[in-house]
């Protein structure tokens, strides 16, 4: 179902000073399938200027201080931490190991952060958790 863009009100958030529209921050977790987490890094990661879109700043970001291990046992070194979150004006969480249990309280705490600071918060499958826990979710 489509609906009409007119009738849709179109709020803007304005980003904080520090924050960047290009920056793309992806948030990875120790336990996540490595398909949904490939998915933004190949979207925002490849630049494709030469087709008109525009180019992104990829920052892969560890949401813990463990091994970032996928689902099949492959071990994922991201270069950043939590901090990076602070500089993006978007941030991906694609993918969370249960359903049931708390991510970190580290983690959400910079995503509530980043959305106070007019950051657009995406969550991919089970990310969607990980959004719901830090309360983005709610309403």
């Amino acid at each position: 179902m489509s609906q009409d863009s007119t009738t849709v009100p179109e709020t803007t958030r304005k980003l904080s000073g520090r924050r960047r529209r290009e920056i793309v921050a992806v948030l990875l977790f120790s336990g996540g399938p490595i398909f949904e987490s490939s998915i933004p890094l190949s979207v925002f990661g490849i630049d494709r200027q030469d087709a008109g879109v525009p180019r992104y700043r990829l920052l892969v970001c560890a949401g813990e201080d463990v091994p970032l291990r996928t689902t099949g046992g492959l071990e994922l070194t991201a270069p950043y931490g939590l901090e990076a979150l602070s500089r993006a004006g978007t941030v991906v969480v694609p993918a969370w190991r249960s359903i049931t249990g708390p991510p970190p309280t580290a983690a959400l705490d910079a995503l509530r952060r980043a959305h106070e600071e007019g950051a657009r918060i995406v969550g991919l499958c089970t990310g969607a958790f990980v959004l719901a826990a830090a309360g983005l979710l709610d309403g």
